[in-house]
């Protein structure tokens, strides 16, 4: 419990229990892919990168199971692209992708 305070970026699990929570409402009242995907792998990325692959992987899951019932990937296809390219654009933004600089020197 001490170790929450210090490495509040690690302590973030939250959005791994938010993402499920999208998947599996959807699932339990037969909605389509949700656009709070875009949103939380944005700021998952803001918080500590090490949450991406998770929260994309669950999106990757629903997208899957959204195409196999509704046979209608073109939404799940925009959802996907946009989730990408917000979180790249706020990666970009905060400076996680240096480019052209060296990561010990300055940067996140």
């Amino acid at each position: 419990m001490e170790r929450a305070f210090r490495h509040t970026a690690l302590a973030s699990h939250y959005l791994i229990l938010f993402a499920l929570f999208i998947y599996f409402k959807a699932k339990k009242y037969g909605e389509p892919i949700s656009p709070g995907y875009i949103l939380l792998s944005a700021v998952s990325i803001l918080i500590h990168p090490y949450f991406l692959p998770m929260i994309l992987g669950i999106l990757l899951a629903d997208i899957i199971d959204n195409t196999a019932v509704r046979q209608k990937p073109f939404r799940s296809f925009i959802v996907f692209v946009a989730s990408i390219g917000l979180t790249f654009t706020a990666g970009l933004c905060s400076g996680i992708f240096m480019l052209g600089e060296s990561q010990r020197s300055s940067g996140y």
